[in-house]
């Protein structure tokens, strides 16, 4: 697991691969029967994709929670985590993110909040802060706001209750902070890529997708630190691959534009939830009562 290595590390490749595993079982087993494409998030992209570039390998393809727009600026995922934290819990954490970005030039007072998130270990304060923004993100994504919301709204000390939350979050799913730091991966590197799909799938956002999770431009709305920009991601990029800012145009032409022209894709059926942050990436049409 090297960088040079990942270069092959590719939504193309992935789909050659795919390619070469279908037509293999065919042969080898005897395979007659006609193929479906099922996946859900990135794998649902893949299941999209993979109809659009081999239609004759696969009848149709089920897509659900699939994001095939490539889009570096993702505003939209911090708007739906407003929307499914509702407005009391949403003006909360707001509460909390500002305290936060008061402190932010103030060294010792962030040392202190680190210490509620159990993130010591976190060495940029901006890392810190993308740390606590995937509290709320990972509790609406995954759909537990209500469990999230009834601790956050609790108490009386809006970071302190933020912290709770967050950690709350991060146990139910056997994380630490710190491994959902950037840090985490500037020191770990590769070592565990046998247990840990992050490095990679890092890489492909780095390269392809972008998927940097902003603040909403609508102070009103924001639930992450508006520290928190594109550029922010960017640079780690840099720092971990040595690789410039993601051109998200050229996965758009290459896939995510060809999803509309029925000349080239059919049967792809797309199914989103509509508190999935990643829906608005994906291909959705709102049900008229």
């Amino acid at each position: 697991m090297t960088v040079k290595d990942l270069a092959y590390l590719s939504t193309e490749q992935a789909l050659d691969d795919l390619m070469l595993f279908e037509n293999s079982l065919k042969f080898q087993m005897g395979l007659t029967g006609k193929w479906i494409a099922v996946g859900g998030s990135y794998p649902g992209s893949l299941a999209a994709f993979y109809r659009l570039t081999y239609p004759s390998l696969v009848v149709g393809a089920l897509a659900s929670s699939a994001p095939v727009q490539a889009k570096a600026n993702f505003e939209e995922y911090d708007e739906t985590v407003n929307e499914g934290l509702g407005p009391i819990c949403a003006a909360k954490v707001r509460v909390a993110v500002h305290e936060l970005e008061a402190a932010y030039d103030q060294p010792a007072k962030i040392d202190e909040i680190k210490k509620l998130f159990n993130s010591e270990k976190i060495v940029e304060t901006l890392d810190f802060f993308q740390v606590i923004a995937d509290g709320p993100a990972t509790a609406v994504q995954y759909g537990m706001q209500s469990s999230f919301c009834s601790t956050m709204v609790s108490g009386s000390a809006p970071v302190k209750d933020l912290a709770e939350a967050t950690l709350m979050m991060f146990n139910m799913f056997g994380f630490t902070p710190y491994e959902d730091s950037y840090q985490a991966v500037l020191d770990r590197g590769f070592k565990d890529a046998k247990t840990s799909s992050y490095p990679m799938w890092f890489y492909q956002s780095c390269n392809e997708y972008g998927y940097w999770q902003v603040a909403s431009h609508d102070p009103q709305v924001a639930t992450r630190p508006r520290q928190i920009t594109v550029d922010f991601s960017n640079q780690f990029c840099e720092k971990f691959f040595g690789v410039g800012p993601v051109n998200t145009d050229l996965m758009n032409k290459k896939f995510y534009n060809k999803l509309f022209d029925e000349t080239q894709a059919s049967e792809i059926f797309f199914v989103n939830g509509s508190l999935d942050p990643w829906s608005k990436l994906s291909v959705t049409t709102e049900l008229q009562n």
